[in-house]
């Protein structure tokens, strides 16, 4: 690493890699490809970035007890076996269950949580996604309060200060700290009820 005309001692790294590294999620990537393989044999789609994977299966209301009881601890089971083999842990306390539906069929959700091994893992309201909030009616409401919520933070923590800085200072600030969040991942706003695009 430089830092000015500064080195860092040199290393040798027999196993892993430094954290941060650009090769890091492409070689992470190599590492776990067999994975997919086996959760497609549960009926599970796998979908993710680097070490950030959700498992996901479409399933009628009517068949719950199987898709939420059977199905999920049988995939689970698979995937620890996996992990077992390639020296990773499947972590309970980090795994969330999330059932994405229309409010009138989340009434006819009976099934809240499943047992790993002698873990409990209960569904949840809402789970963060690649920095995005996402709720069991995709709805975005948790997403945007939380969104409004930091970007006022900024706002007010600036304004605490506005007067140590340049009018330049202040909108490149303002850009790249609140108008940034406004802007990731956007388009997942199309369609969304006017009112929550106004708090926006």
């Amino acid at each position: 690493m430089k830092i000015g005309s500064a080195y860092s001692e040199e290393t040798d790294l027999k196993y892993g890699l430094a954290q941060g590294s650009v090769l890091g999620p492409i070689l992470f990537k190599i590492y776990i490809r067999s994975l997919y393989k086996h959760v497609a044999t549960t009926g599970f789609r796998i979908e993710g970035f680097a070490d950030d994977h959700q498992l996901i299966k479409q399933f009628l209301v009517q068949l719950q007890t199987r898709a939420l009881g059977k199905d999920i601890a049988r995939c689970l089971d698979h995937i620890a076996v996996w992990m077992n083999e390639y020296f990773l842990r499947l972590n309970p306390s980090k795994t969330k269950i999330l059932v994405v539906a229309p409010p009138n069929i989340q009434l006819d959700i009976n099934i809240r949580g499943i047992f790993l091994n002698s873990n409990c893992i209960r569904f949840v309201q809402s789970a963060r996604n690649l920095g995005v909030l996402l709720d069991d009616e995709l709805s975005f409401i948790s997403h945007i309060n939380n969104l409004v919520k930091a970007s006022f933070s900024v706002i007010k923590k600036t304004s605490q200060v506005k007067g140590y800085l340049t009018e330049q200072q202040l909108k490149q600030i303002v850009s790249s700290d609140v108008f940034m969040r406004l802007d990731y991942c956007n388009s997942l706003f199309y369609g969304l009820q006017n009112e929550l695009i106004q708090r926006m």
